[in-house]
């Protein structure tokens, strides 16, 4: 017992996340049959082959369909890899979209891991942050089924992975990524645009800061024109009238066209008009209690820290944290101002 403890204790944090990620996909390989179809799925598959249909064919079937403005950042490359692999029947088509998914999913926790052991140097803590991720039970079903949300979550990561790469090291490669992060973390759920503010301030800090900042300036131009640019160009939707389409993707948002009924508290309320606190009591009620402590414990962490680091919020790890603090907060305080839609869960 004590060699093999010795022995997980000379781990790298490479070979950890490794082994652990590799036990994930080995257990999806047993259960991802075990998924049926999410309400949003059929129409999900629907988005990509219209918008195939419409570049490929020239047909016009996109231009009348109801979720004509949902982006296919994610929706078309699971499509096109499902032709490739030659899918035809249904059972085979929604069963590979399930594990492709998840699969995704899974690297984007991989990611996660890294961002966390970027920050706090610790492989413990990384390893910690991957489990409470890949373990909460709502996140690793609807990691699986849910081909709007788990992609949208995943970009999110990904863009304060390659953000705070950045900070760290501003230069033109970098650069681009972030671009293309944001752009389609936006085309996969418009109201990424929140991505956009973050990024603007801090190249900005870095125009102001700089005597010499004519590169910082190419830069700032470069995000500006850039994440538009590349958002038409994955967007058949935005191609006939960007603006207008933009403008009514955004309206859509927060006026959603389902008029449904959610059951709270023992109680019916319609989705348009559910109490302020619904948000909060359904994460609260749908996530494990040590996973409540630890996240309270992590708030209160970074708080303090960026109390004590209040004259240098602009180097990289302040940064993450008031970037995560903003994304979180903005995302809650949002719903609840602006009652924004909420379905079945805290989705």
């Amino acid at each position: 017992m004590s060699r093999f403890k010795d022995i997980i204790l000379k781990l790298s944090f490479k070979q950890i996340i490794a082994i652990t990620c590799l036990s994930f996909v080995l257990v999806s390989l047993f259960i991802y049959r075990d998924y049926g179809i999410s309400w949003d799925e059929h129409r999900q598959r629907e988005l990509a082959i219209n918008n195939y249909d419409y570049v490929v064919n020239g047909e016009k079937g996109l231009t009348s369909f109801r979720d004509k403005d949902y982006g296919i950042a994610y929706e078309m490359p699971l499509f096109l890899l499902e032709r490739t692999l030659g899918f035809d029947d249904c059972q085979e088509i929604y069963q590979f979209r399930h594990l492709a998914n998840h699969w995704f999913f899974l690297f984007t926790a991989v990611i996660f891991a890294y961002l966390i052991y970027q920050l706090f140097e610790n492989k413990w803590l990384a390893l910690l942050a991957f489990l409470c991720l890949c373990l909460h039970p709502r996140i690793y079903v609807h990691s699986f089924v849910n081909t709007k949300d788990i992609p949208f979550m995943g970009g999110v990561i990904l863009f304060l992975f390659l953000f705070r790469k950045f900070i760290k090291k501003p230069d033109k490669r970098r650069l681009v990524g972030l671009i293309l992060t944001c752009a389609f973390v936006i085309n996969q759920r418009i109201m990424g645009i929140v991505l956009l503010l973050p990024v603007t301030v801090y190249l900005l800090h870095l125009i102001f800061r700089e005597k010499e900042s004519r590169s910082r300036w190419w830069q700032f131009t470069a995000f500006i024109v850039g994440v538009p640019l590349c958002l038409f160009l994955t967007w058949p939707y935005l191609w006939t009238d960007p603006i207008a389409s933009i403008s009514s993707a955004i309206n859509n948002m927060g006026d959603f066209r389902w008029d449904g009924t959610v059951l709270f508290l023992g109680n019916t309320y319609p989705a348009t008009n559910k109490p302020w606190f619904y948000s909060l009591v359904w994460v609260g009620i749908s996530t494990p209690v040590l996973f409540l402590i630890l996240s309270g414990l992590g708030g209160v962490y970074m708080t303090e820290e960026l109390w004590h680091s209040r004259k240098r919020l602009f180097e990289t790890k302040p940064y993450i944290f008031v970037t995560s603090i903003y994304l979180l907060l903005g995302t809650l305080l949002g719903a609840i101002l602006f009652g924004a839609y909420n379905f079945d869960d805290w989705r």
